[in-house]
């Protein structure tokens, strides 16, 4: 490790959410208390940052699978690999889809958020969640840039015996000037710590993809309970 390394900023995010459909609620783990907490709905986050990327639990090999960070999936190479970091796939997500789903991967979208506490945090949406973000949130990326975000509740859905469930969303209102200078601060905390840790690891590799923010490993909290995937993208 050299000098400069000894000194890059720490990850600035604060909460890693997903979806966790027995507790029909986005959940964050707490390494420290070595618990899951839940968030009560309706709960709403401010979109900072979004990127693409694969995420999910291979049975087969009790492995998790997960992927570099990208903005574009028509234009950006993923490298899927499992947590022992051999690789599953790599290429363009159309390219390498059926592979990556067939190993457990989920086309996963993330969001970079402030939450409702103006913390920054990670919001992780795959499967029936995206088709719900779509219907609504995703029809308009100008509100998406000047309003919250509102997870107003969760819907249903059959999956194989099972019944599954997935939130929904609407938008919940604009910012007060305050909460704008917070989402400020807090994309540039992200900007920072994003461009540091590229330049770091474009230094010691070759095989440089498109990323910005990597999620550490430690940080995949993963569930292999929590597949409820059952869409083809």
């Amino acid at each position: 490790m050299s000098r400069h390394e000894e000194y890059l900023p720490v990850n600035p995010v604060q909460r890693y959410y997903d979806w966790r459909s027995e507790d029909k609620s986005f959940c964050f783990y707490d390494a420290t208390a070595e618990q899951r907490y839940s968030e009560n709905l309706p709960w709403k986050f401010y979109i900072i940052r979004e990127r693409i990327c694969v995420r999910g639990f291979d049975k087969n090999t009790q492995m998790q699978v997960f992927s570099n960070e990208i903005r574009f999936s028509s234009k950006e190479e993923l490298n899927v690999r499992w947590s022992d970091n051999t690789t599953i796939a790599k290429g363009l997500w159309k390219d390498i889809k059926d592979e990556v789903k067939a190993n457990g991967g989920h086309f996963t979208k993330l969001f970079y958020a402030m939450s409702d506490n103006l913390e920054l945090v990670c919001i992780r949406i795959k499967g029936n969640g995206l088709l719900s973000w779509g219907e609504v949130v995703g029809k308009s990326q100008k509100k998406q840039q000047s309003e919250w975000i509102s997870v107003t509740g969760y819907a249903e859905k059959a999956f194989g015996e099972s019944i599954n469930t997935f939130p929904t969303f609407n938008f919940g209102g604009g910012l007060t000037p305050s909460e704008d200078q917070v989402a400020n601060d807090l994309f540039a905390e992200l900007k920072e710590y994003g461009l540091i840790k590229s330049s770091a690891r474009a230094e010691s590799t070759t095989a440089t993809t498109s990323s910005t923010v990597s999620i550490p490993e430690s940080q995949l909290q993963l569930d292999p309970s929590n597949d409820d995937d059952d869409l083809p993208f």
